[in-house]
């Protein structure tokens, strides 16, 4: 006698249709009709099959389960975290094995991104947007790696224009990139000392930033971008100036850096004193404060060549810019 379905039945088979999805309800009564189409089986017989099938089912639904929470269990960490590398992974996971398959696993899903080898960001899942920013990235390139020059005034809020790259100042060699719209560049550094770090970041300090771009004027987009730069810096520590242009020991950084802030020393709140010390550093010859500069007169204090107002140079940037 061929096996009938109670109503009381069907009503079951719906509820686990309900909890394992539309294809659970429609296999079953196939199952159920191939099973009666071949042989006829008792009531008791095609309940036991039924209850093998419901729980293969509910094993893999568990295995899921428990997969899905093995795989979130690392991402509030990694969204803490922010940046990190392998070896970051592998101590968040306690193993390499266990830190490869969530890499893996963590990139099909989308919550984590490749920056570059062995650098990842994690993704906001409301957002789908990094939760490290551009500084951040670039702290985590390598061990010494820095937010330098130009990026530097953007991070700390002094910068005129935001550029679509940022400066790393690292002893470690790596070639530019590009991820999520910017290109990271490094920057051999030329000192060690005026590193600071906030929170994630690793930046060189405002005086070190400010004679790190004196010094290379095509690191900050010239000398124009610089001033303006310069201009919404409420002071400078002249003692930090002072021991970054000792360890920089070049005779022409005193000269341009004497020139350049002696304009903006009151703004600066910079003393007589740190020019003394400037002059007493001057070259023996004259020099010009690049290159490429026209019309530039002598400033005999300085011994330099130079533009004979900078004030001039932003106020004509201003006119030039609201006449666009």
């Amino acid at each position: 006698m061929k096996a009938r379905l109670s109503g009381r039945f069907c009503y079951f088979m719906f509820g686990l249709k309900n909890l394992f999805g539309a294809n659970f309800g429609a296999n079953f009564f196939l199952f159920y009709e191939r099973s009666n189409k071949h042989s006829t089986i008792s009531r008791k017989m095609f309940l036991i099959l039924l209850k093998k099938r419901v729980i293969t089912i509910c094993v893999s639904y568990n295995n899921y389960i428990i997969r899905e929470v093995i795989i979130m269990k690392y991402y509030e960490k990694l969204l803490e975290l922010g940046c990190f590398s392998k070896n970051d992974l592998e101590h968040v996971t306690g193993s390499e094995a266990a830190a490869k398959w969530i890499c893996r696993e963590y990139q099909k899903k989308g919550y984590i991104e490749q920056v570059k080898r062995n650098l990842y960001v994690a993704i906001s899942l409301e957002t789908r947007q990094p939760i490290a920013n551009r500084y951040v990235i670039a702290s985590h390139i390598s061990e010494d790696a820095t937010v330098s020059y130009h990026s530097a005034f953007e991070f700390y809020g002094y910068s005129n224009q935001v550029f679509y790259e940022t400066l790393v100042t690292s002893d470690s060699r790596f070639r530019s990139f590009e991820y999520d719209g910017i290109t990271y560049q490094r920057v051999a550094p030329r000192i060690t000392g005026g590193v600071t770090r906030r929170n994630q970041v690793r930046v060189t300090t405002l005086e070190r930033t400010v004679i790190d771009s004196i010094n290379m004027f095509n690191k900050i987009g010239g000398l124009e971008e610089f001033l303006r730069c310069l201009v919404l810096i409420p002071m400078l520590d002249e003692k930090a100036l002072m021991s970054y242009l000792t360890e920089y020991n070049n005779g022409f950084l005193y000269q341009k850096t004497g020139y350049i802030l002696s304009v903006f020393a009151h703004d600066l709140g910079l003393s007589k004193s740190f020019f003394t010390m400037c002059k007493s550093h001057l070259p023996g010859g004259k020099s010009y404060l690049f290159r490429e500069g026209q019309d530039f007169v002598l400033h005999r204090e300085w011994k330099l060549y130079a533009p004979k107002n900078l004030i001039q140079m932003i106020d004509k940037g201003v006119v030039d810019y609201d006449a666009i």
